[in-house]
């Protein structure tokens, strides 16, 4: 039971951990450059750079959802 059901169950716990807290990183990147003084569209280039590569979007995508156009 314990290899078949909680090694599972823990495996997945911990792959949603490291999601939440890759998402607090990319937060908190974001608001302290911007609270540094950063534009804020500067400020949004930061925070996309934190994204892993495998989530982020491209830089055309990231203009285009933050000038209205998504």
């Amino acid at each position: 039971m314990c290899y078949g059901f909680f090694g599972p169950l823990a495996a997945n716990m911990g792959k949603i951990a490291a999601a939440e807290k890759e998402y607090y990183n990319f937060l908190r990147v974001g608001l302290i450059s911007f609270i540094k003084g950063s534009a804020p569209i500067l400020a949004t280039e930061f925070a996309r750079r934190s994204i892993p590569a495998h989530f982020r979007p491209s830089f055309k995508e990231m203009e285009k959802a933050v000038k209205g156009g998504a």
